[in-house]
Protein backbone atom coordinates (compact mmCIF):
# COMPACT_ATOMS: atom_id res chain seq x y z
CA UNK A 1 0.00 0.00 0.00
CA UNK A 2 2.79 2.55 0.90
CA UNK A 3 4.14 1.89 -2.73
CA UNK A 4 0.90 2.37 -4.24
CA UNK A 5 0.76 5.66 -2.08
CA UNK A 6 4.29 6.77 -3.29
CA UNK A 7 4.00 5.93 -6.48
CA UNK A 8 2.88 8.15 -9.44
CA UNK A 9 2.02 5.32 -11.71
CA UNK A 10 -2.38 5.45 -12.58
CA UNK A 11 -4.26 2.68 -11.14
CA UNK A 12 -7.61 2.18 -12.90
CA UNK A 13 -8.93 -0.31 -10.12
CA UNK A 14 -10.70 0.82 -7.22
CA UNK A 15 -8.30 0.48 -5.05
CA UNK A 16 -6.32 2.72 -7.52
CA UNK A 17 -8.97 5.51 -6.82
CA UNK A 18 -8.77 5.24 -3.08
CA UNK A 19 -4.93 5.82 -3.32
CA UNK A 20 -5.32 8.73 -5.54
CA UNK A 21 -8.23 10.11 -3.39
CA UNK A 22 -5.98 10.02 -0.50
CA UNK A 23 -2.91 12.14 -2.24
CA UNK A 24 -5.46 14.66 -3.49
CA UNK A 25 -5.21 18.30 -2.48
CA UNK A 26 -8.41 17.87 -0.11
CA UNK A 27 -7.41 14.90 1.85
CA UNK A 28 -3.91 16.48 2.56
CA UNK A 29 -5.43 19.43 3.70
CA UNK A 30 -7.55 17.69 6.39
CA UNK A 31 -4.38 16.13 6.94
CA UNK A 32 -1.95 18.20 6.47
CA UNK A 33 0.38 16.98 9.32
CA UNK A 34 -0.01 13.17 8.44
CA UNK A 35 2.55 11.43 6.60
CA UNK A 36 2.86 7.87 5.09
CA UNK A 37 5.09 5.31 5.88
CA UNK A 38 6.06 1.35 6.20
CA UNK A 39 5.76 0.31 9.32
CA UNK A 40 6.94 -3.45 10.41
CA UNK A 41 4.15 -5.49 11.78
CA UNK A 42 6.13 -6.25 14.46
CA UNK A 43 6.49 -2.67 15.45
CA UNK A 44 2.97 -1.80 15.00
CA UNK A 45 1.77 -5.37 17.46
CA UNK A 46 4.07 -3.64 20.02
CA UNK A 47 2.25 -0.56 19.90
CA UNK A 48 -1.24 -2.38 19.97
CA UNK A 49 0.01 -4.26 23.13
CA UNK A 50 1.26 -1.32 24.48
CA UNK A 51 -2.22 0.56 24.19
CA UNK A 52 -4.28 -1.99 25.43
CA UNK A 53 -2.21 -2.30 28.51
CA UNK A 54 -2.72 1.25 29.20
CA UNK A 55 -6.21 1.29 28.71
CA UNK A 56 -6.34 -1.74 30.61
CA UNK A 57 -4.25 -0.29 33.75
CA UNK A 58 -6.57 3.24 33.11
CA UNK A 59 -9.41 0.67 33.64
CA UNK A 60 -8.57 -0.57 36.71
CA UNK A 61 -7.54 2.76 38.33
CA UNK A 62 -11.24 3.59 37.74
CA UNK A 63 -12.46 0.75 38.90
CA UNK A 64 -10.75 1.22 42.36
CA UNK A 65 -11.94 4.66 42.97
Amino acid sequence: MVDSFVSRKHDATKFGAIIQYSRSDLYSQLYENSNVKFVRRQTNKVVHDLNKTTILIHEMKSFMI
